[in-house]
């Protein structure tokens, strides 16, 4: 489905119970279509004004086939300590976006670090900023919400949901509809364990939960055959409600990690993470990122191993294609100290654009440091194409969304990797790209940001044709006031088709 949009560009800013949001708008913007208890939970009501002020200057940049489309909107949370935001998901007309907070932006604080939770309607509305917790530390590291369920994970030095297990447990919770976390599932052993990623299937009934633990996780299953040690990747399936259903332990003598899930179309679970051993045959060097797929009932399918000969970590994961058709496709995305693919990016090309004289394929190159990466898997976990994004800093992909033929991609850049030539905005920066899912041809970079640093941590896309993602700043973006030592920040886009507006940097 095609969309037009006409608007004013201006920025109306809000201000509330300590936390600002932005909005841009731009003309013709086009777009195509185990038990615990219960968490204890503080919040607060707010109330927003808006005025008008001068519009946000838009750099200029080179005509193209296809230009990023500009950010509609970006909302920033936080209080006067630090603020996160890591994930956020979809679920009818609002978002919801999980994190941490050191302050208290959402009531009174319970002590240490709390969940942060918070929501915002489609068009840039905060309804809601809640904090939960124990007397500990306690983070949500993730969100998912499919059907009527949504459900928040993440990790705890605390009793969230029942009696802490060791130095740190995993936990999810489901995330009611004012943004407060229900009953509370916290699960671990003797040692540190976390969740850093959860995905709900279609129908919201069941879902997966992946992280990691540093010793034996009560009630697991070693699909590994003995072969543990120094941490190991973790997956839960998980009821509507976060109880876990099972759970599997893998890993080698090394150290692993899982560090995100997802869902296929017919209910398996995929995990991604990176592993320092021999997980899936010869390790490649340093570490190697991995895919495994579980069935229903926690047997793995498969487990794939993949990397250059330097260290490699895989951070998200999507499945898009259609199997009816077979082309199911798992698109995992992370980053290489190494040379999977030519590197682009910045000033770089697609290399099919510039073929070497001797008619060869381009050689697999590093742009310098670490480069986001890219890897499309078919449903059997062999690879299909490779994609490296790469400036002369360190670039890494920390989140992946698959619309239709689309695959977007957002993360983190030290450097320029904005292929419109716009320039970084200083320190640390986001990027938004899209890559075509079939061929892996990349389409566009746009980089996003402030005089301070941006770390992205999730993207999701809304019913009504948003690309939204979620991460922490430590300045102001856009027409924001920055709170504290740093905020939380969603920024909107609009879904990327062929004609787009131009590309904008905040």
């Amino acid at each position: 489905m095609n969309r037009s949009r006409s608007r004013t560009r201006r920025w109306r800013p809000a201000r509330a119970a300590g936390f600002a949001v932005g909005v841009l708008t731009t003309v013709s913007l086009a777009a195509a279509c185990s038990t615990g208890e219960t968490a204890a939970t503080s919040s607060t009501s707010t109330t927003t004004t808006t005025t008008t002020t001068a519009p946000l200057p838009v750099p200029e940049v080179d005509a193209t086939d296809e230009e990023p489309p500009a950010p509609e909107w970006v909302v920033q949370v936080g209080g006067a300590d630090d603020d996160s935001l890591r994930d956020v998901a979809a679920r009818d007309d609002e978002l919801v976006a999980v994190g941490h907070t050191e302050g208290e932006p959402g009531g009174a604080g319970n002590g240490g670090a709390d969940a942060l939770s918070v929501l915002v309607t489609t068009e840039a509305e905060v309804t809601g900023v809640l904090q939960s917790g124990s007397e500990l530390d306690d983070i949500a590291t993730s969100v998912g919400s499919s059907g009527s369920a949504t459900l928040a994970c993440g990790q705890t030095t605390g009793g969230i949901g029942g009696l802490p297990g060791g130095a740190e447990d995993g936990w999810c919770a489901p995330v009611g509809p004012d943004g407060s976390l229900g009953t509370t599932h916290q699960q671990g052993g003797t040692e540190s364990d976390s969740i850093l990623g959860v995905a709900l299937a279609t129908d919201g009934e069941f879902g997966y939960a992946g992280g990691y633990t540093l010793g034996l996780f009560p009630g697991a299953s070693d699909t590994s055959a003995g072969q543990l040690g120094n941490g190991d990747a973790l997956v839960w399936q998980i009821g509507a409600d976060g109880t876990p259903r099972w759970i599997r332990q893998f890993g080698t003598a090394a150290a692993d990690r899982g560090r995100a899930v997802s869902v296929t179309d017919d209910g398996d679970g995929l995990i991604v993470g990176e592993t320092g051993g021999d997980l899936d045959g010869p390790s490649n060097g340093g570490t190697d990122a991995f895919l495994a797929r579980f069935d229903r009932d926690g047997i793995p399918r498969f487990v794939r191993q993949f990397g250059s000969a330097e260290e490699d970590s895989a951070s998200a994961v999507a499945a898009g294609g259609e199997p009816t058709r077979g082309t199911e496709t798992f698109v995992v995305a992370g980053h290489t100290e190494g040379a999977l693919a030519p590197a682009l990016g910045g000033e770089l090309t697609d290399p099919t654009d510039a073929p070497r004289a001797d008619g060869a394929e381009p050689a697999p190159t590093n742009a310098g440091g670490t480069d986001a990466v890219l890897w499309a898997m078919d449903p059997g976990g062999d690879e299909r194409w490779t994609v490296q994004l790469g400036s002369t800093g360190a670039d890494e992909a920390t989140a992946v969304a698959i619309d239709g033929s689309t695959v977007l991609v957002a993360g983190t850049t030290s450097g320029a990797l904005d292929t419109t030539g716009a320039p970084s905005s200083g320190g640390l920066d986001g990027f938004l790209a899209a890559v075509d899912l079939d061929t892996g041809a990349l389409r566009w970079i746009t980089q996003f940001g402030s005089e301070g640093d941006e770390t992205v941590g999730g993207m999701t896309i809304t019913e009504d044709g948003l690309v939204v993602v979620a991460g922490s700043t430590t300045a102001a973006m856009g027409d924001n006031v920055n709170a504290g030592r740093s905020d939380g920040f969603l920024i909107a886009f609009p879904l990327p088709a062929v004609g787009g507006a131009a590309a904008s940097a905040l």
